[in-house]
């Protein structure tokens, strides 16, 4: 029973530390399981029975919502005739919280004929399964939160987490952009990332502070505070851009400023070369972009080499959870 007083679940409070202590303990090779199921060419098949069965399932979805091509074999069909879909299989990976599910040893050995490709995630290094696959990813072997101890719980749980980790470090490796990403979504939030442009959220010029690079600071601030959008935009007489002061840089800034503010240009405490954002781009791409490397919350949009505009993470944001 929840007590009165709302204090968290004893359960929900292992759990977490047990996520916590996977976090810290994650298996050494997982850096060189990703670079090798990488590389290979065709479906990554994924199995398991039992709960380790839905865990496999949720992973080739996952592996599938990325981009990257994935499909789930149960064990006992692989015996009445779905072997076949091992036959384009670049990787098999098998989930299994012992290693020695009598279905799976079987299973292993059909899977041999078609691919010698074989990762065991499993909690148990010493398992059947792990003897009989090439390469094996052990994950910490737990005790189950709640009363029982024995119910599938910690195990389910890490084994999902950990699944999701591998499914984003395949992806990332692979690559997979957001146009990618688009094509997999068409009817979700996503999708629609994907059809709205920068050119739809972003604030034109008309509200966005402005200066040259020779203006003084005093009235970079001035304009920052006529228009708080959290940066001013450095433009020649073109619109072409010259740099960008944002909110930080103009509080670091003000932290060590020695002298005038009229002595002080905007050319001096600018970013010249900022992260910027097509017109055109998609959501989606601009999310991408200002996420990667050095994440920033506000860029420059440039249309046809020309600055055109200011668009904020903040507004990229809002449109993600108003279309949820």
């Amino acid at each position: 029973m929840l007590k009165n007083d709302r204090e968290p679940p004893e359960f929900l409070l292992k759990i977490s530390q047990q996520l916590e202590y996977l976090a810290h303990n994650l298996p050494n090779n997982l850096d060189i399981a990703v670079d090798f199921i990488t590389k290979q060419n065709g479906l990554l098949v994924t199995s398991g029975v039992g709960k380790s069965g839905i865990v496999a399932k949720k992973f080739s979805a996952t592996l599938c919502s990325l981009g990257v091509p994935s499909a789930f074999l149960h064990p006992m069909e692989a015996a009445h005739g779905d072997s076949g879909v091992l036959t384009d299989c670049g990787a098999l990976v098998i989930f299994s919280k012992s290693g020695n599910t009598e279905e799976l040893q079987f299973f292993v050995d059909t899977a041999k004929l078609f691919t010698t490709n074989i990762f065991a995630i499993c909690m148990n290094e010493n398992s059947l399964l792990v003897d009989k696959s090439q390469f094996s990813l052990i994950l910490p072997n737990l005790n189950e939160a709640g009363r029982y101890k024995v119910v599938p719980t910690t195990s389910f749980l890490l084994m999902t987490a950990f699944s999701d980790l591998l499914a984003v470090l395949i992806a990332e490796k692979r690559e997979v952009s957001g146009r990618i990403l688009s094509q997999t979504h068409r009817g979700g939030t996503i999708g629609r990332l994907a059809v709205k442009t920068v050119s739809e959220v972003m604030l034109t010029l008309d509200k966005c502070a402005v200066v040259e690079e020779s203006d003084s600071m005093r009235k970079v601030i001035e304009r920052m505070t006529q228009f708080p959008n959290g940066g001013a935009l450095i433009l020649d007489e073109k619109y072409t851009l010259i740099g960008l002061i944002t909110d930080g840089d103009l509080r670091r800034f003000l932290k060590n400023v020695n002298g005038d503010l009229n002595n002080t240009y905007a050319r001096q405490v600018m970013t010249p070369i900022p992260k910027t954002v097509e017109f055109s781009d998609s959501l989606m791409t601009a999310i991408e972009s200002l996420s990667s490397g050095k994440q920033v919350y506000i860029a420059p949009v440039i249309q046809y080499m020309k600055c055109v505009g200011l668009v904020r993470m903040h507004d990229l944001v809002s449109i993600l959870r108003m279309e949820k």
